[in-house]
């Protein structure tokens, strides 16, 4: 299974201009014998199925609302301070 809960943020500052931004990286996951990234283990019936995507979900939509609010955050930040200009 991968798990997808660090949100990474960028506020631009003098040494690396530009805007807020965050995205959202794996922080663990799993790959098949040829390297390929799995997004689930083995799964052999129609519930571990629906089970793996359910959670696969729930970390996505947890991720978001971490990413909106730290960007939120970030942005309301740099408004009252603003960065550095080159």
């Amino acid at each position: 299974m991968v798990c997808i809960n660090a949100v990474h943020i960028h506020i631009g500052d003098k040494n690396v201009p530009g805007p807020v931004y965050v995205f959202l990286q794996l922080n663990d996951y799993s790959t098949d014998c040829n390297g390929e990234i799995l997004l689930t283990p083995n799964l052999a019936t129609a519930n571990e199925v629906d089970s793996a995507v359910e959670h696969l979900i729930e970390e996505i939509h947890a991720a978001g609302k971490a990413a909106k609010r730290i960007l939120l955050k970030s942005q309301k930040k740099v408004q009252e301070e603003p960065a550095f200009t080159v």
